[in-house]
């Protein structure tokens, strides 16, 4: 069963971000709207940033393709989201550390025998 956890946090990461990135790149004023509340200097560009580290990485780590460089950017949002994020927001910064650990441990198995850079 150990070569199914890969899959399952692939499946688990790449599925969250991907979806919020649709949605994101459905609306991207809103993305842009939250980043400015959030004082982001240059929202647009870090909206359009986010909506593309969202699709563009989610996709990656659902395939295991280039696990070890997509999931950089993913745990990068997510440190950042848990850090700025007030404590009982939207993006509770509790439920941001649990899945910054598991994109973590995704980053350290790679792939799997389910990817497409497996080995």
């Amino acid at each position: 069963m150990k070569e199914y956890g890969a899959l399952a946090l692939r499946i688990s990461i790449g599925g969250l971000f991907l979806t919020i990135g649709i949605f994101s790149i459905i609306s991207p004023a809103g993305v842009k709207t939250m980043l400015a509340g959030l004082g982001f200097p240059i929202a647009s560009f870090f909206a359009w940033l986010l909506i593309l580290i969202e699709l563009l990485c989610g996709a990656a780590v659902i395939v295991g393709w280039k696990i070890k460089w997509a999931t950089v950017p993913i745990a990068l949002v997510l440190f950042v989201s848990m850090v700025i994020s007030p404590l009982g927001g939207f993006a509770h910064p509790l439920k941001d550390a649990a899945l910054l650990l598991a994109t973590i441990a995704l980053w350290l198995l790679g792939p799997g025998m389910w990817g497409m850079d497996r080995k």
